[in-house]
């Protein structure tokens, strides 16, 4: 699978200490997630952002990427296993560029690219400073048991009225993730559908502020 790509903003003053990775959701782009950056910057001046490309492309839609395919269960869990090697990759790398420390590193996730991150966060040996799931899933549940090499602190963040993905799936992520001895934090959003606010801004950013002290 080829190495994944996208926009990145870095401290404008300062070398950075930190780095949070952002996967969009399906249709979407880095594009879509990078613009996140003037939310958080402010209270993380340190922290360099990166939102690479999706490496399919939209299979409903011209423009657009996605993880992996959706059309059906089979190709969602196979999908998700397969593109895990290039987020993998991606993380390293910009461990690399940065000189920084894995452990210094948050993996977030939106939709498609929140089922992305809570299957690689899990799984990887050298554990990230945390995972943010924004109105996600875990769709590879049943091996994780097994697979799960740490106990990264996640972030799980969802809105009540999601029309996409229903909130129950971040609450069943959860309590799979807590059974697994992995602390969880759950945030369910009352009136706010599959998208992102002004309330799961604050979240996100208190959470990386602690995870990031």
């Amino acid at each position: 699978m080829s190495a994944l790509n996208g926009p990145s903003r870095l401290p404008v003053t300062s070398k950075a200490n930190s780095a949070v990775i952002m996967l969009h959701g399906r249709g979407s782009d880095g594009n879509d997630m990078i613009g996140l950056v003037n939310y958080f910057q402010n209270n993380l001046p340190n922290t360099a952002f990166f939102a690479p490309h999706a490496p399919h492309s939209f299979e409903d839609s011209p423009v657009g990427f996605q993880w992996y395919s959706s059309s059906t269960p089979e190709l969602r869990i196979q999908g998700v296993i397969d593109v895990a090697s290039s987020v993998d990759m991606y993380i390293d790398q910009v461990v690399s560029s940065l000189d920084i420390k894995t452990s210094n590193v948050a993996l977030l996730g939106f939709s498609q690219g929140c089922i992305t991150a809570l299957h690689v966060g899990p799984r990887r040996a050298d554990p990230l400073a945390g995972i943010v799931g924004l109105s996600g899933a875990i769709t590879t549940s049943s091996d994780l048991g097994q697979q799960a090499k740490n106990s990264t602190p996640i972030l799980l963040v969802h809105g009540e009225d999601d029309q996409v993905l229903p909130a129950r799936l971040s609450v069943e992520a959860s309590e799979t993730l807590m059974e697994l001895g992995i602390p969880v934090d759950l945030h369910i959003i009352p009136d706010l559908r599959h998208s992102i606010d002004s309330r799961v801004i604050s979240i996100v950013t208190d959470f990386l502020l602690k995870v990031f002290s």
